[in-house]
């Protein structure tokens, strides 16, 4: 009887030992997920031939296509939304000749971008910019490869 009594006492001993050893910790889990825009394609704006003996208004386009992180407010441009090509004199755009620099062609362009709170990746956005040589601009243009870069900054909004 004696030894019943001692090995249920071990029983009990051991298994109040485990109960008070017992311990737990919540793990917390955490990840941030960054504002950011990215540019995935771009096209470039080529008004092709110029023909001063026809010298009519000629189009052409250009597209930039970009996502932002779901939820950023994606603005283009400077702070005021504004786009300017590498030349543009304050109030002309202008393209230059590559060989010699001081001449010159106007062009104007217009464009749609405007702030937009995008959707990701999977939803790109796009940005049209439409240009014009005037007719009268290049008419009396001196012959020349004539070029400009606009450069299209894309900002999340922080």
């Amino acid at each position: 009887m004696k030894t019943i009594k001692i090995l249920t006492a071990c029983v009990l001993l051991t298994g109040a030992s485990s109960i008070a050893n017992a311990d737990s910790v919540n793990v917390i889990v955490t990840a941030d997920v960054i504002s950011v825009c990215q540019i995935t394609s771009k096209t470039d704006m080529n008004f092709g031939n110029l023909d001063p003996s026809d010298p009519v208004d000629k189009q052409a386009s250009a597209e930039v296509v970009y996502w932002c992180t779901k939820g950023v407010t994606s603005s283009v441009g400077d702070a005021s939304g504004n786009l300017h090509g590498q030349f543009y004199d304050g109030t002309n755009e202008l393209m230059k000749d590559d060989v010699d620099p001081t001449k010159t062609l106007r062009y104007s362009f217009t464009h749609d971008a405007a702030s937009v709170v995008a959707d990701g990746p999977s939803t790109p956005i796009t940005i049209t910019i439409n240009g014009t040589v005037a007719g009268l601009d290049y008419a009396d243009a001196s012959i020349g490869n004539y070029f400009d870069v606009i450069t299209v900054d894309v900002n999340p909004a922080l």
